[in-house]
């Protein structure tokens, strides 16, 4: 599996050969992304997969015009024909927004400590248009925190049509 690094600030006459040469994977900041498809060095259409890593720091950097040209882009395929995934620490209501914007049924992970993902999903920040589907991993270890009542509010509280997997070793009739 062939790859390229496609970034600004370095020429892109060696990027530009490197696709040219074939790549399976391409990785790319937004903006050289954009110009190099401008320039018919890279062709979008044939993207089965996009991944957005560190979307909530793309966000901080004010790259997300650049992230819905890329998304938007004229060749791209669109959402149900592409599988889009996105990676962020935080899942602040932007992110949301994208998430909700960029991709169809998506699906929300919620990895790291108890406490953080309780935080997180406690706190209201989950929009009432989230995911359909929510995953909370080693819910066992939040219950032993003391967190089971906060874990059944926020399942509960979740629309009826959305789905809930609780990853656990045991789980309580509570829940």
């Amino acid at each position: 599996v062939g790859s390229v690094c496609i970034y600004g600030g370095v020429p892109k006459g060696p990027q530009k050969q490197a696709l040219r040469d074939g790549a399976s994977v391409v990785v790319a900041t937004p903006g050289r992304l954009l110009d190099l498809s401008q320039e018919g060095a890279i062709d979008l259409g044939g993207v089965d997969y996009m991944v957005l890593d560190e979307a909530d720091r793309m966000l901080d950097m004010g790259f997300e015009p650049q992230i819905r040209r890329v998304v938007e882009h004229e060749g791209m395929p669109p959402s149900p024909e592409r599988q889009t995934l996105m990676f962020s620490a935080t899942f602040p209501k932007e992110i949301q927004k994208l998430a909700s914007e960029f991709m169809s049924r998506y699906i929300f992970v919620a990895v790291g400590t108890p406490g953080r993902i309780m935080d997180l999903l406690g706190t209201g920040s989950m929009e009432t248009g989230a995911p359909r589907t929510l995953v909370l991993d080693e819910a066992d270890r939040m219950l032993d925190m003391g967190f089971g009542p906060d874990v059944a509010r926020v399942v509960r509280s979740l629309p009826a049509d959305r789905q809930t997997a609780l990853f656990s070793a045991t789980l309580p009739e509570e829940i």
